[in-house]
């Protein structure tokens, strides 16, 4: 089993927001120790099962763990936004759905806003990241 597969299963565990959390949370932190961008490139295909964490707990209305997710993942784009690009449409538009959704709390909306602004003034981490999004 590769660390990938350990963190997709943990990420989609079936009963336990908490688990997923804190798959999410060793994920992050293992990307962000991951210095040489092609050990990032590697870990992408995690970021789908990232997003699912977040949207799981949303949709099973776990609001207190989506918050934690949304948290991790503001702390994600401030650091590695990087780590994004290949998915960033998809990624912009679950927050944005996020920010829109009028019968979550307003501490999830204004997350999902906070990871939208810490994209766009990660500029200089990822030149042209927000560009890139604005042509799809």
């Amino acid at each position: 089993m590769t660390i990938q597969n350990l963190f997709a299963s943990a990420l989609a565990h079936p009963t336990s927001p908490d688990v997923r959390i804190a798959a999410l949370g060793a994920a992050v932190n293992l990307v962000q120790c991951l210095s040489i961008n092609s050990d990032q490139d590697k870990m992408q295909d995690l970021l789908p099962a990232m997003m699912r964490a977040l949207t799981d707990c949303l949709n099973s209305g776990q609001e207190a763990s989506a918050q934690e997710a949304l948290e991790l993942l503001v702390e994600l784009a401030g650091s590695e936004s990087r780590f994004l690009r290949r998915q960033i449409a998809d990624v912009e538009g679950a927050m944005l759905q996020v920010a829109e959704a009028a019968q979550l709390e307003d501490g999830t909306r204004h997350l999902a806003v906070e990871f939208v602004i810490t994209l766009a003034e990660a500029r200089e981490r990822a030149p042209g990241l927000m560009r890139r999004l604005l042509e799809i």
